[in-house]
């Protein structure tokens, strides 16, 4: 099996936003195909309302790591420019348009086959994968750069 990097991940999105910005290619998308879409976030969650509403027979699931991505509250404005990006779309919501959720996280992609390795041991099959993983930022130390250095600094 392929083992997916981050480069080749990069050059994907984009290469698939150069498609994007071009008018795409060739889409269509069958009945009976299965769009996997991996990431439930702003992009994820969009990505799979807009592909429901776009093909309604289509057979669309939605896989995210964090349970509690889909069920936050939107209410805390203080709070939620600390926290990662919120989504307008509820589980709820999601499950009314016939998205399937599933919680689990990807280990490995098999491109050839379609098929997704879950960290909880399961397959999943697709036709089509979108990847919306997003992104978060991760605090780093940096060498000599303590309390007293960090307020001499100029902002």
């Amino acid at each position: 099996m392929t083992r997916l990097s981050r480069r080749h991940l990069t050059l994907g999105l984009f290469a698939s936003a150069a498609v994007a910005a071009a008018g795409g290619i060739g889409l269509a998308l069958g009945p009976s195909e299965r769009a996997v879409i991996v990431g439930a976030g702003p992009a994820g969650a969009g990505a799979a309302l807009a592909l429901r509403a776009a093909h309604p027979g289509l057979r669309v699931a939605l896989l995210e790591r964090d349970p509690t991505r889909l069920a936050r509250e939107t209410g805390d404005a203080a709070g939620a420019a600390f926290g990662p990006p919120q989504t307008a779309a509820t589980l709820a919501r999601l499950k009314a348009q016939g998205i399937e959720v599933m919680l689990d996280d990807v280990t490995d992609v098999d491109w050839t086959a379609g098929r997704l390795s879950l960290f909880s041991g399961r397959d999943a099959a697709f036709d089509r994968l979108y990847l919306a993983p997003g992104t978060t930022a991760r605090a780093e130390a940096i060498a000599g750069l303590d309390a007293e250095a960090r307020y001499a600094m100029p902002a």
